[in-house]
């Protein structure tokens, strides 16, 4: 993940490029035997390299494209072709059933095995980049960081517009101290659960609660829950980095809940509960029964972590 940043913001107008170049590395080094089991073991027609069918799965999400601008991308742009390891026109043609195909192999196998390939994939790319990096001890991390700040010191001019070159630095700024011109690695009690946990997920934030740790997103429902309701409706859903508390996501929705539910009852458990939640909900209350009398709407608050 580093890698592709850091090789991404080293270049000016050959931004682009540069990166397919970081992606043509990380996507050929996926080992095939690792999704060998999806396929047969009988001698069969050859198959479309697995590296590349990973390698199309993660350019579609990254660019947002669908299978058809996806395909057209691979057949003739050459940027993705040099990223998934071709270096010709008319290598490695393919029909877009096999991309459906390996998907649908892919997703069914975690459920049938809980075993999740990807994942195994991926964790062995980043331990021969732990060993080959050898970023193990407190001094080569310091390294890491000093090279890092010696290069953020001096951009090119069109570096600070990059998105790959803000996140770089932000990872920069929130895991080193400076003193007199040397990086020095934070300790772990000094980074907030707001610092950076993904390269290519900057609002994903971390949160411990009792023994629990998770890093990601954190959602939030609100549903009616009248009993003489005929059904029941989610009012509100809510996503936010998960070191959000339950009290701010409550406050965030109770503007929005009031305007168009006319709610006059919320029930949550404690840890929505603040002095400013319950002002804000008694001053909503107090308008509304002002306005529309005693007309009455019961919602209640589920969270989901």
């Amino acid at each position: 993940g580093f890698a592709f940043v850091f090789l991404a913001f080293l270049a000016s107008s050959r931004f682009k490029w540069t990166l397919f170049s970081a992606l043509t590395h990380f996507f050929c080094r996926i080992d095939g035997q690792a999704l060998a089991v999806l396929y047969s073991q009988e001698l069969s027609r050859p198959n479309v390299r697995v590296n590349v069918l990973v390698g199309l799965e993660a350019l579609k999400s990254d660019f947002g494209w669908s299978d058809e601008e996806l395909y057209e991308q691979c057949l003739y742009n050459l940027q993705v072709r040099y990223a998934l390891g071709y270096s010709r026109l008319g290598e490695g043609e393919f029909k877009l059933r096999t991309l459906y195909n390996f998907r649908q192999r892919l997703s069914r196998y975690p459920l049938t095995h809980g075993v999740n390939l990807l994942e195994q994939a991926f964790e062995a790319i980043t331990d021969q980049q732990r060993v080959a990096l050898q970023v193990r001890s407190e001094a080569q991390l310091q390294a890491v960081g000093q090279a890092l700040y010696v290069l953020l010191q001096a951009p090119a001019p069109n570096h600070a517009a990059e998105a790959a070159f803000q996140v770089v630095q932000r990872l920069f700024t929130e895991n080193f101290h400076v003193h007199e011109q040397q990086a020095r690695a934070k300790e772990n009690h000094e980074l907030s659960s707001g610092c950076l946990q993904s390269l290519d997920d900057p609002e994903a934030s971390d949160h411990t609660k009792g023994t629990a740790h998770s890093k990601g997103y954190v959602v939030n429902l609100t549903e009616t829950c009248d009993p003489q309701n005929a059904l029941q409706l989610i009012t509100k859903v809510q996503v936010a980095p998960n070191n959000t508390s339950d009290a701010q996501l409550l406050n965030e929705a109770l503007p929005n809940l009031k305007e168009r539910t006319e709610l006059d009852t919320l029930v949550t458990d404690g840890a929505y509960a603040s002095a400013q939640n319950v002002e804000a909900f008694l001053f909503f209350v107090r308008a509304w029964r002002r306005f529309l009398g005693a007309f009455r709407i019961s919602l209640c608050v589920h969270f989901a972590g």
